[in-house]
């Protein structure tokens, strides 16, 4: 006997509303655990990654049918600082974890932004199999990945990244001895010394590059003369780690030692522009150094030599600013590539921006670019959805960090137009760009650029006609050589031959000619 076609049409609507009622039951809660320092102070700051996170929990509506996310934001406003977010993170988690997690719901853990708070929670993420996605600046001891399995970083710079991108560049130059200055005075971020001994390390160690480290005091010109002069003598190529700040000072300090005049090379570095955070690597900084500035001229005098007096004063301001920016022609900075600005990029980071206004009260100054460590957390919760949806298709356990993580790396995700590179290891992967000062405008400008995703060095493209920038080289046609024909010291055997004589020999033979001269005459 066969169904009646009524019979069908039920057993349909009945199935169909069975598969609604089982997605919808499917619908699993899921709390996102967000650490944030209060106020600006960081990148990572509540300020710049609370509307961050707001907008991306929005842009997850398709997958409103199968998570139900509730945001739980911990901070205090009397933490501020790196310093107390370390003292105070571990305990915030297991409070939340042990007293306020109600119901048993998937936990998601993002943050926090400095690298020891990071680290005590990944230890308790680790032990509660729950997955942590977080952007810092130092990531020393977070990459080891068998002691902090479940935690996944986001940030756009990774040291490691950082060290590749300098080696392929000394090896594209063929420079194999470099000398390393070290200047942690203001290194309030904690980003310079760990940089520093990082890539003092990994040059060494990792990459058999001679290299030489000296720290610095760059408000003492002869301090930092000193140690250039100690250079001199191991490398030609110098690599300055320093706030943005400091850098002008070293150079005018090389420019002072005639080390600015083609034969050597600088490399400093800077995550993203930015005034705020990194300082401004720039030859024109009001004369901040104190060198050529316009000092104030008493009106007492005539008013003839108060005149003159100010044009000499200016004519040597103007002489300075000049050197600055001839001693800068020898400089070159690496940075993060700058995010392409597709549309819908471009869309979000500009309503992330009106949202700063009204959510936490700060204004983005014009040109003022969302910086990518906050907008790292908008790929990480992007990403951390997408690998939760999977797990939950598949009949997976949304709660097994140690697996979810597993299907997290290794993979590339295009998000708002961007590649999110995630390496096997669990650490981002992102491009960089060398700069170099453009000689007509002097601003720097990318010129060769390092891709993660081909893991190649090329020349960067100009964004108007799409032709490739090539890097001019001070007084040279070519990159300085690793190390001059005679030595760095001048010392090498076979350039004895060509060696002018000293002052002694030039006496000498000035001695014997007369003598000549004078038994000539006789």
């Amino acid at each position: 006997m066969y169904p009646s076609n009524a019979q069908i049409l039920c057993f349909l609507f009945l199935s169909v509303c069975a598969a609604i009622s089982c997605v919808m039951a499917s619908a699993v809660d899921v709390a996102l655990m967000q650490f944030y320092l209060w106020g600006d102070k960081t990148s990572t700051s509540l300020s710049f990654v609370a509307p961050v996170m707001a907008k991306a929990e929005e842009d997850l509506a398709s997958y409103k049918d199968v998570m139900n996310i509730t945001r739980v934001l911990i901070y205090d406003r009397n933490v501020t600082t790196c310093d107390g977010m370390d003292q105070k993170a571990a305990f915030w988690a297991t409070r939340y974890y042990y007293h306020n997690l109600v119901g048993n719901p998937v936990l998601g853990i993002f943050g926090p932004g400095c690298r020891t708070a990071a680290s005590s929670v990944a230890s308790l993420a680790r032990e509660w199999n729950t997955p942590m996605l977080t952007s810092t600046f130092e990531d020393y001891g977070l990459s080891n990945k068998k002691r902090y399995p479940t935690l996944t970083n986001f940030s756009p710079y990774i040291h490691q990244n950082l060290n590749m991108f300098l080696y392929r560049l000394l090896d594209h130059f063929g420079y194999s001895t470099v000398g390393i200055l070290c200047d942690d005075a203001n290194d309030n971020l904690g980003l310079y010394v760990p940089t520093c001994t990082g890539v003092f390390d990994t040059l060494r160690l990792q990459y058999n590059i001679s290299a030489s480290r000296f720290y610095v005091n760059a408000t003492d010109e002869l301090n930092v003369k000193f140690y250039l002069e100690q250079i001199k003598s191991i490398a030609r190529v110098v690599i300055i780690i320093a706030h943005g700040d400091r850098i002008r000072p070293i150079m005018l300090a090389a420019l002072d030692k005639k080390m600015t005049e083609g034969d050597y090379v600088y490399f400093a570095f800077e995550p993203f522009p930015s005034k705020r955070f990194f300082g401004s690597i720039s030859w024109d900084t009001g004369d901040s150094d104190k060198r050529g500035a316009v000092r104030t001229i008493s009106k007492t005098v005539s008013p003839e030599l108060w005149i003159f007096r100010v044009q000499t004063l200016y004519l040597s301001c103007s002489l300075k600013s000049l050197d600055a920016r001839t001693a800068f022609r020898s400089l070159f900075v690496l940075s993060l590539r700058k995010p392409d600005a597709t549309p819908e990029y471009r869309k979000v980071t500009d309503e992330i921006k009106r949202r700063s206004q009204s959510i936490t009260n700060y204004t983005y100054a014009a040109g003022e670019e969302v910086n990518p460590f906050a907008m790292a957390y908008y790929y990480a919760l992007g990403i951390y959805a997408k690998v939760v949806n999977h797990t939950i298709a598949a009949g997976g356990n949304p709660q097994d960090a140690y697996s979810m993580s597993k299907m997290m790396w290794n993979r590339t995700y295009t998000i708002l137009g961007q590649d999110i590179i995630i390496s096997a290891n669990g650490d981002r992967e992102t491009d960089w760009t060398l700069n170099q000062i453009d000689v007509e405008t002097g601003m720097f400008l990318p010129v060769m650029e390092y891709s993660a995703r081909r893991k190649i060095v090329e020349p960067s493209r100009d964004p108007v006609d799409n032709s490739t920038r090539q890097i001019v080289w001070y007084n040279r046609d070519s990159p300085p050589p690793n190390e001059p024909k005679c030595g760095y010291r001048g010392v090498k055997p076979q350039c004895d031959a060509i060696k002018p004589p000293n002052q002694y020999q030039q006496l000498a033979a000035a001695v014997l000619n007369l003598f000549e001269v004078v038994k000539g005459m006789f």
